[in-house]
């Protein structure tokens, strides 16, 4: 078993530490909150911090485009008038465009992914109540919107990932609720927005992700009633071909990147365990029908993850180390085989309580992470 060396984690708890924490500006009957503050932070290849560019609103994802990244999220504005947002920073950080989607009511972006000089975002319209999958389709270059579709389907939708098809399409994974039930449902699009194909999964399950390839999309849930995931693999017609339950055994798992067809990122900790500090982050490769191989990374508990070109794997979540009652933000880089890379906490000006909610690959081998503010 591979093991992360004790200096990665240290060097997380002195640095939260050293940052410290921002007073909160008194409310006032009636007053908006203050603004939650997110932040886009950069590393080049051997892990060392390049970039740290605070952001108005709330970041929950960010993508790679041609000449930087696209962030999206929402203005971080009260219900009354929230809206989904999304942010072009150049190479440098420096944000190039401004979009809020204001017709869309009460909606909120969840996922971006980028096609060259384009970007698709997906979310979530209204964020609360009866809601419905949105997917717009802007120029990654000015932020002009070329379509919006809204996936108006009964009962509640929730959107999980954004894939690219193979002709420059864009596959929406989410999950569908009717009823009690929740089903993990595919929608392929066209460049131009027109719906190809719909596929409902036949097992229940909150959908978590999606890869597209020349042959299908794989789909990645969670098993309903199973301690572990499911992988369902989609033929290029969106019909099902095969559907695998993979049990952790003997520990507890929360899966949440499909990284390709036979690769998944999460964490595990004894299955009974209550104690966060006993989390590792994981990977899980498929070896066969209903057979993965276990592959642990560094003590974390991951949100977001990604592979590299030269095949690592971008972990992102929460360390176990607790610095004043607070688990720290965390970023590791590890080898298919489970050999750590580097890791490091995101330092950024002092702030309140944070947590990374997304990360990606960037130019020159570097990647990056967007954060957000907790309010608790």
């Amino acid at each position: 078993m591979r093991t992360w060396p004790w200096w990665s984690l240290a060097s997380a708890a002195l640095v939260a530490a050293a940052c410290g924490a921002r007073p909160r500006p008194a409310l006032t009957a009636g007053a908006d909150p203050p603004p939650r503050a997110s932040w886009y932070v950069e590393y080049d290849a051997t892990g060392t911090q390049r970039l740290a560019q605070e952001l108005r609103g709330e970041a929950r994802a960010v993508a790679p485009v041609d000449g930087g990244v696209v962030v999206v999220g929402d203005n971080g504005a009260r219900l009354t008038r929230l809206h989904a947002r999304a942010v072009g920073l150049d190479r440098s950080g420096r944000v190039r465009w401004e979009h809020e989607f204001e017709g869309l009511r009460l909606s909120v972006a969840l996922a971006a992914v980028g096609h060259g000089d384009t970007v698709y975002v997906a979310g979530d319209t209204p964020y609360v109540g009866e809601a419905d999958v949105f997917v717009a389709r802007l120029s990654a270059e000015t932020g002009a919107v070329l379509w919006t579709r809204v996936l108006e389907r009964p009962g509640v939708e929730r959107c999980a990932r954004l894939a690219l098809a193979e002709d420059g399409g864009c596959v929406v994974a989410f999950s569908e609720w009717t009823g009690m039930t929740q089903r993990p449902t595919v929608i392929e699009l066209d460049p131009q927005g027109k719906q190809r194909r719909r596929t409902a999964l036949s097992r229940g399950g909150a959908c978590l992700d999606v890869v597209r390839g020349p042959e299908g999309a794989s789909v990645l849930s969670d098993a309903t009633g199973v301690a572990g995931f499911r992988l369902t693999v989609l033929d290029a017609t969106g019909r099902e071909r095969a559907a695998d339950t993979f049990p952790p055994r003997g520990l507890a798992f929360t899966a949440c990147r499909l990284l390709a067809p036979d690769l998944v990122a999460g964490s595990t900790a004894p299955r009974r365990s209550g104690d966060n500090r006993e989390w590792a982050a994981a990977l899980w490769r498929v070896t066969g029908a209903g057979a993965a191989e276990h592959i642990r990374g560094p003590a974390m508990r991951v949100d977001d993850a990604a592979r590299l070109a030269d095949g690592a794997v971008l972990l992102a979540g929460w360390s176990t180390a607790v610095v004043d009652g607070s688990w720290l933000p965390y970023v590791a880089v590890m080898e298919p085989d489970g050999t750590p890379r580097w890791a490091s906490a995101p330092s950024t000006p002092a702030t309140a309580r944070r947590s990374v909610r997304g990360a990606c690959e960037v130019a020159d081998g570097g990647v990056a992470v967007v954060l957000r503010e907790e309010a608790w």
